[in-house]
């Protein structure tokens, strides 16, 4: 999905997060200081085994635990 700055996320968004977000593999999450919701939510909602992938121009995520490997 694609969002713009200022406007929700469609609710098929979440609907399909809720019933696939647990069974990923990968999640790319691109463009997002991880600091506003939903977007900082999203790193939470899938496995502890789902490789999380997030595309920024600034590090960030340090504090849940997402780093540069």
């Amino acid at each position: 999905a694609t969002v713009l700055y200022g406007r929700a996320l469609p609710q098929s968004f979440f609907i399909a997060l809720k019933e696939s977000g647990p069974k990923l593999d990968v999640l790319f999450v691109a463009g997002t200081s991880l600091t506003v919701a939903p977007s900082s939510h999203l790193p939470g909602l899938v496995s502890k085994s789902c490789i999380r992938c997030v595309v920024n121009r600034d590090p960030v995520g340090q504090s849940m635990g997402l780093g540069r490997e």
